[in-house]
């Protein structure tokens, strides 16, 4: 519902933000464990995310970083007492949990 209360507890599981993207309903936010065997490929060097396209930028990650974690925040949710989250296991919407 808020990612600015839910990205602190990745946060202190060694996790950091290495991207985030605005659509406009909602966000995307891409964390990954940046620790100094993996946060950066030698010649790499730091990367400008925002620049590349969607497909470099999603590879580039993967490359540089290994499994990474995604957090969508559907804007308006941490104002709505009655949202709640689907997994895709619940009666009727079987099939897409995960």
């Amino acid at each position: 519902k808020d990612p600015q209360k839910r990205i602190p507890f990745y946060e202190a599981m060694g996790m950091s933000v290495v991207r985030s993207k605005d659509y406009g309903d909602f966000s995307n936010y891409f964390l990954a464990c940046t620790t100094s065997t993996n946060s950066a490929k030698e010649g790499d060097g730091d990367v400008d995310f925002a620049a590349l396209s969607e497909e470099d930028a999603k590879s580039k990650l993967m490359d540089r970083f290994g499994p990474i974690l995604e957090l969508t925040h559907n804007h308006g949710t941490e104002d709505d007492p009655d949202f709640k989250h689907v997994n895709g296991n619940e009666e009727g919407r079987q099939g897409f949990g995960h």
